[in-house]
């Protein structure tokens, strides 16, 4: 199958741009790995980058087209690369012959309109989406402003969508956007290196309080993924419940300078480490080496850090977003929390100095048998769209 790619960046300029690990989106990343090494399929990917060209090659032919679009600011700057996709997409397809063509993100609606113009099979590949989210709180404004976008994903969907189940409830969204417009939905998979690393840790089985306590936030620097709650968390155990109680942040994004600026309002800024630039295959040793893993995220959990902190064996701290629920539940395999900083440190509190070895090892025995290998995952994938192909020719 030869498929053209319309694709984000999706932070992966380490990997992409600076030709070393790649730090996140491993559902990407693994994507673009394992369709480069394939024998019965092949692609070529259009993305843009603010200032670099850059062909990236596969062992199979297959290419990454990196075209520099120099608009300073991010919003600005999305909105016209759909324009510019679109007419580098349309030369491809006068160039070349593709049995299939797959939008991700928000390029899924270029995609679709593609599709259509040139009569060829489209797939929408979506990571999750906050719009449900904001569609559920009655943020109308900010639904048709900053999430414009993701809200055109479904407004306009390819012939097939399939999303990553991240418990942010596209399906849901979709549902009152587009009724009758199916979606799969799919778990994202890991790979089989890091899930022998991560279950070669000791998983937790106590944590002492008369020591020290590390707690791990893991995620973009940004408003959803609430690292400032998880700050406020710590202020209380350590002013509340006196403990000797330290977090690690983990990931970049716009809201550093502001977070560490909360900090410091908060009186906990010695206590409180950020951290970037971690590369994948390094993350398992970075999360081994905490106790507990705050995932209190606003729309959902359910992604690829807390799953590596789960089959880490930490003790997992989730807030009840989305779907968490329908994985998590509380004293079992995790301690499953609401939006209340005061509740949440008392929480982890009465936790400290018991037997927590069945919780951690069943949040790990969860998140093991939920999550298939990428190669399953991809194959999975590849073989939806192809059945979708010969079902629709």
């Amino acid at each position: 199958m030869r498929i053209l790619i319309l694709s984000d960046l999706f932070s992966l300029d380490s990997w992409l741009i600076h030709d070393q690990e790649p730090e996140i989106m491993p559902a990407v990343y693994e994507l673009f790995r394992n369709l480069g090494a394939s024998s019965l399929h092949s692609f070529d990917c259009i993305m843009f980058h603010q200032t670099v060209r850059k062909t990236i090659s596969f062992p199979n032919g297959s290419t990454i087209e990196i075209h520099p679009l120099s608009i300073a600011f991010h919003y600005p700057r999305k909105f016209f690369s759909l324009f510019a996709m679109r007419g580098l997409a349309k030369r491809r397809l006068s160039q070349q012959t593709y049995d299939v063509i797959y939008g991700m993100s928000i390029y899924s609606v270029v995609a679709a309109q593609l599709g259509t113009a040139h009569q060829l099979p489209s797939v929408a590949r979506l990571f999750g989406s906050l719009i449900y989210d904001v569609m559920r709180r009655r943020q109308y404004f900010k639904l048709y402003t900053r999430y414009i976008l993701q809200y055109a994903e479904a407004k306009y969907p390819c012939d097939l969508i399939i999303c990553t189940e991240d418990g942010t409830e596209f399906d849901r969204a979709l549902e009152i956007i587009q009724p009758g417009q199916e979606v799969t939905m799919l778990h994202n998979g890991i790979s089989d290196k890091l899930r022998k690393k991560l279950l070669s840790y000791d998983h937790v089985e106590r944590i002492d309080q008369t020591k020290k306590i590390r707690l791990v936030s893991i995620g973009r620097l940004t408003q959803w993924k609430r690292h400032e709650l998880c700050m406020q968390v710590l202020q209380r155990l350590r002013n509340e419940h006196e403990l000797d109680a330290a977090l690690t942040i983990i990931g970049r994004g716009e809201l550093k300078g502001q977070l560490k600026r909360k900090a410091r309002k908060l009186s906990i800024a010695e206590h409180v480490i950020f951290k970037e630039g971690i590369s994948h295959k390094d993350m398992p040793e970075e999360i081994a080496s905490h106790d507990i893993g705050l995932f209190l995220y606003d729309a959902s959990n359910l992604g690829n850090a807390l799953w590596e902190t789960a089959l880490s064996g930490r003790l997992l701290v989730l807030r009840d977003t989305g779907k968490t629920a329908k994985v998590f539940r509380h004293g079992e395999n995790a301690l499953v929390v609401q939006d209340d900083p005061v509740a949440i440190a008392s929480t982890i509190a009465s936790f400290l100095n018991k037997d927590v070895s069945a919780i951690c090892q069943h949040g790990r025995d969860t998140v093991n048998a939920l999550l298939p290998s990428w190669e399953e995952r991809i194959d999975e994938e590849m073989s939806l769209i192809s059945t979708f192909i010969d079902q629709k020719c």
